[in-house]
């Protein structure tokens, strides 16, 4: 019985953090085209949008030292080792595999 009620915890937690989990797809690719966009004015207004969206996110302020700052990491070398860095969860799995499972969602 215990397990069975494990099984339905974990499953109301994916599915309160599926629209987290959307919402984070989205947003990377919104940050794809930010990066595109970085040198002009329309960027900072982009990234501050983002960063709103983002920063509010219960995974993201659970599993991250700081916010996040889109524009920084658009404009830095490697952004996903930056992220890294900021965001625990992210420690184990490689850019490759991150973007694996970004294109599997949703």
């Amino acid at each position: 019985m215990d397990h069975a009620l494990e099984n339905l915890q974990f499953s109301f937690g994916v599915m309160a953090n599926a629209a987290e989990i959307q919402e984070i797809r989205i947003a990377v690719n919104e940050f794809m085209e930010l990066r595109k966009i970085r040198h002009t004015p329309e960027a900072e207004v982009k990234a501050s949008n983002l960063d709103e969206r983002i920063n509010n996110l219960k995974l993201v302020n659970e599993h991250c030292k700081e916010k996040i700052s889109t524009l920084e990491l658009a404009f830095a070398g490697n952004p996903y080792n930056k992220l890294q860095e900021n965001c625990s969860i992210l420690s184990g799995v490689s850019s490759s595999k991150a973007a694996q499972l970004w294109s599997r969602v949703g």
